[in-house]
């Protein structure tokens, strides 16, 4: 197995500094002494690496080619013009490349051998010039070839050193490469700075998506030494590359983390050893990996791989819901197109049961649990079976049933909520996960998750009528809970308290938000609340509602609305009308199951603010824009565990929580789930591990960081180091402070302040960049916030059209409002680009002295300057334009929000379109390039500013 069950790490007797040029020798050393790498010095631009490849493909086919047929070789592998392509021929199982001899003779070519995975060979080169779409080049510190082709680079920085700064160079050579590149065939990338290091693959989007190498009792596997002796192991890389990567229709690569691989490498390792005993519990198991941690894609390799043993003729991937059905069918085609056949109805199930060639299926239990009553010979093949959140409805008759039908399945359980013997019903023996799958092959709980980075900690926050002994206490139990809880006074105190707080815990509703509620007369008082008091404030929050007649636990595959009261069934019909004209759609009861989907996709969307339930949503649904819980139920064990954690999925850089707002007191459950799922008594680290800190103690970090900016004198290169440093913890430290209904962000420092702050951050940062760009001497270490957390900062859109307005009857001077809003607009990055175009309208306004119907007078404005620049630059001779290619390319940059430089569009909009030599003959590109990026930056999204929503 490549994830070890335990690694000893090797021990580090070397104590002095180590450059970063060191620390690349050290790793080719390392490689190359372990016998499995050959070094190749001799090899350091982009043809020296083809004619290597030439000498790595002739070596594994056997073969001599002459340089006829390696040209065409080349000439394919160079025509493969997009990274997907490139990687399609990494990763398609069985591709092969017919070329014609120069005998007249076919003959098929192998890149790569995934079937014998030892064939291929590893060389490790290194400071490799490669030249940038543009102009210039770029050196990459070190790269792995598999069979000459680079399929693993790996950027380096001194120990000390962020590894952000690795990742950020990364995505600026991705973004800087040439289509026909041999670099287009890197797949997976690997930072370190001697200290700690993680791979990601191709297309991971920010640092969120990197991963540590770990072994299978989860100890992080961090100096390089150590990552070069496991993860760049021979062995252990070939199978990361070629069985434990997913290039999915979408064009996205994934890598598996190490406890993916790990559970993956267990199921099998069980199957392999246990075919004897196919058929009894000794050869199944189960996998216990939080909620949040990729469980679908585990499941998916598992399968995928397991379909591909010999012995076994089927497998089965079975979930306990339709939506479950239905977004595993969604992910599994999304991974792989065609991988696996979906069972939609009984009808389709039992014909996929029959076919020999069916070799992965998905269904629901119930829809298998009828199909047991048909005769088929699959019942007596050996099969692996997957049961998905193994934790529910698996503790039943439908378990026994399936087991006395396959007789020699291997059954496996995947749950992020194992049922322990703490909180097992006393129905059956068979009332524990363990005894009812067998031994738990792998663990990964929400500990771990949290420390690596892959769900987020959670931020519990406690209202006053929560915290009140008298509010609803816990020993209450039966009508008179009932009775507490839904009290006027109290749902419409609850209710103000969750409209006040939304626009805050979820960032100006850059996130969303479900609201647990304990019954379904609960759930319809809150409803008609939230919606009397979002009128009355006129707040525009998009809110809904759903719930059904039974237990969403123990629900049957189809969402039904069967068994509910009458008087139930009208305010759903009166809450589904409602849904309609807010959102266009015309549901009814009739197609419950329709309007179910619907407020599934418009919540991961974000289009739907909060949704009001009482079991719906609480398990098994995933969309990382969710960041607020509001909890007003008794959630207990696995099911607090489960809802709490439809809030804690990683999305962008302003998430750094998942949102728990207890509406009533929660503390004893909490702890007692704790106890249970972060697998260790001591309740104290595990708050540690799975809270943040409380706001006292981010505010006085905050505090202190505010003290020693004011500090700083700006006297030399090291105080603007100082203030980037010192700011970018402060815009940090705001961010999640945005997430404590107790943080006021004007307690220390005001509006102006911090906009002359940012202006400051912004004009550093431009520098910085500029300094890049000119590769000045710059400091590695210096490290600026993502965009999204400076989003944070732009200008509220109503202040902005009310400060307009204001100043229309104020009698303010000119001279100063414009002062004022010149500063608002330099500091907010999404306005900064338009500032001279809202001044000038600005003075357009103040000289006719017209402040009617601001939004209408913005975009007469916006589309007059938007069509005079445009002309200027299209009969701007410098340029040498096709006038009418270059107005449509700018229109569909304008319509895309970006210029587009990949492909033909761009050169394709000049006259004449220069020469590949030199840059003297294409300096009339480079201004129109210029010229036209700053064109889309000030006119695209005009409606972001002065939108009709806010007149």
């Amino acid at each position: 197995m490549i994830v070890l069950d335990d690694y000893s790490k090797i021990p580090q007797s070397e104590q002095s500094s180590q450059s970063e040029s060191e620390l690349e020798n050290e790793l080719i050393n390392d490689l190359v002494n372990s016998g499995e790498y050959e070094y190749k010095a001799d090899i350091k631009d982009e043809n020296s690496l083809w004619q290597n490849a030439h000498k790595c493909i002739e070596e594994l086919n056997d073969i001599k080619l002459s340089q006829s047929e390696w040209a065409q070789i080349k000439e394919y592998l160079k025509g493969k013009k997009s990274r997907y392509e490139k990687s399609a021929i990494v990763f398609e199982s069985g591709h092969v490349l017919t070329i014609k001899l120069d005998n007249g003779k076919d003959k098929n070519i192998k890149i790569f051998d995934k079937n014998e995975l030892g064939r291929n060979k590893l060389q490790i080169i290194n400071q490799i010039w490669q030249r940038r779409n543009t102009s210039g080049e770029n050196r990459y510190d070190a790269s792995v070839l598999v069979n000459g082709f680079p399929l693993v680079h790996i950027e380096l920085k001194r120990r000390g050193v962020s590894m952000l700064n690795a990742f950020e160079q990364i995505k600026r050579y991705k973004a800087q490469m040439s289509e026909d590149s041999i670099y287009g065939f890197a797949q997976i990338f690997i930072i370190s700075n001697g200290t700690f290091s993680k791979y990601f693959s191709n297309t991971a989007k920010d640092y969120g998506f990197t991963s540590k190498w770990m072994d299978a009792k989860n100890n992080e596997i961090d100096d390089l030494k150590d990552f070069c002796a496991t993860f760049l192991a021979k062995k252990t890389l070939l199978e990361v590359i070629f069985r434990y990567c997913v290039l999915d229709s979408e064009k996205n690569l994934k890598v598996l983390r190490p406890y993916q691989i790990a559970a993956c490498e267990r199921i099998l390792g069980r199957i392999n050893s246990s075919s004897k005993q196919a058929g009894s519990r000794e050869a199944g198991g189960y996998i216990w990996h939080t909620t949040g941690s990729g469980k679908t894609l585990t499941s998916f390799k598992t399968a995928v791989l397991a379909s591909r043993l010999e012995n076994i003729k089927k497998v089965l991937f079975v979930v306990d819901r339709k939506d479950l059905y239905t977004q595993t069918q969604r992910e599994y085609e999304n991974f792989a197109k065609g991988s696996a056949n979906g069972a939609n109805n009984s009808k389709t199930l039992k014909k996929l049961l029959g076919d020999k060639d069916a070799k992965i299926v998905i269904t629901t239990i119930q829809r298998l649990v009828k199909a047991l009553n048909d005769e088929f010979s699959v019942y007596d093949d050996e099969v692996a079976i997957i049961i998905d959140e193994c934790h529910r409805s698996q503790f039943g008759d439908m378990h026994r049933r399936i087991k006395e039908r396959f007789k020699r399945a291997h059954i496996f359980g995947f749950t992020g909520t194992p049922i322990f013997d703490e909180n097992a019903s006393a129905n059956s023996y068979y009332n524990t996960t363990e005894n009812l799958f067998g031994d738990r092959l792998h663990t990964y709980n929400i500990i771990s998750a949290i420390r690596d980075e892959n769900v987020l900690k959670f931020n519990i926050i406690k209202t006053a009528s929560a915290k009140a002994k008298d509010s609803v206490d816990e020993q209450v139990e039966g009508i008179d809970e009932l009775s507490a809880l839904n009290d006027e006074r109290r749902i419409e105190n609850n209710c103000a308290f969750v409209l006040k707080e939304f626009e805050g815990l979820t960032h100006k509703r850059a996130f969303n938000s479900i609201f647990a509620t304990s019954s379904t007369a609960s759930a319809k008082l809150y409803y008609n609340e939230l919606k009397r008091q979002i009128a009355s404030a006129d707040l525009g929050y998009k809110i809904a509602i759903i719930f059904t007649g039974s237990n969403n636990e123990q629900s049957e595959e189809n969402v039904s609305i069967e068994g509910l009261e009458s008087e139930n069934k009208s305010f759903l019909a009166m809450a589904i009308d409602d849904f309609n004209k807010n959102f266009g759609f015309s549901y009814g009861l009739e197609n419950f199951n329709e309007y179910y989907k619907k407020i599934a996709e418009l919540l991961r969307d974000r289009k739907i603010d909060i949704l009001v339930v009482v079991d719906m949503f609480l398990t098994g649904f995933d969309a990382p824009c969710l960041n607020t819980l509001w909890v007003d139920k008794r959630l207990k064990m696995h099911g607090l565990i489960q809802a709490f954690s439809r809030t804690n999925r990683i999305s962008d850089e302003r998430k750094k929580m998942g949102n728990i707002v207890c509406l009533l007191n929660l503390e004893n459950e909490i702890e007692n789930a704790l106890r249970l799922y972060a697998n260790n008594d001591n309740v104290a680290t595990q708050k540690d591990s799975l809270f943040v800190k409380g706001f006292d103690e981010y505010f006085g970090i905050l505090k202190a960081k505010f003290d020693e900016l004011r500090g700083i004198s700006f006297e030399s290169e090291d105080d603007e180091r100082a203030f980037i440093k010192c700011f970018s913890d402060i815009l940090r430290l705001e961010n999640i402070l945005k997430n404590f209904i107790e943080f006021d962000e004007k307690a220390l420092r005001s509006d102006r302040e911090i906009e002359n702050l940012l202006s400051r951050y912004d004009e550093l940062k431009r520098r910085h960049a500029q300094q890049k760009r000119e590769k000045t001497d710059i400091s590695d270490d210096i490290e600026f916030v993502p965009v999204e957390i400076l989003s944070n900062y732009v200008v509220d859109r109503k202040y902005l059209l009310a400060l307009i307005k204001d100043f229309g009857g104020s009698g303010q001077k000119i001279a100063d409002f414009k002062e004022r809003l010149g500063s608002m607009l330099g500091a907010d990055i999404t306005l900064k680009s338009k500032q001279e175009l809202i001044m000038s309208f600005i003075d357009k306004i103040t000289a006719n002295g017209d402040y009617s119907d601001i939004s209408a007078q913005w975009m007469a404005h916006f589309k007059e300057e938007k069509n005079k620049q445009l002309k200027n630059m299209l009969t701007n001779a410098e340029f040498k334009l096709d006038e009418n290619k270059a107005r449509d390319y700018l229109e569909t940059c304008l319509h895309r929000g970006e210029l587009m430089l990949n492909g033909t569009d761009f050169d394709g909009v000049f006259v004449d379109r220069g020469s590949i030599f030199g840059t003297k003959s294409n300096a009339h590109k480079e201004k129109a390039k210029e010229a036209f990026s700053e064109f889309i930056e000030v006119f695209k999204e005009p409606s972001a500013i002065f939108d009709n929503s806010f007149v």
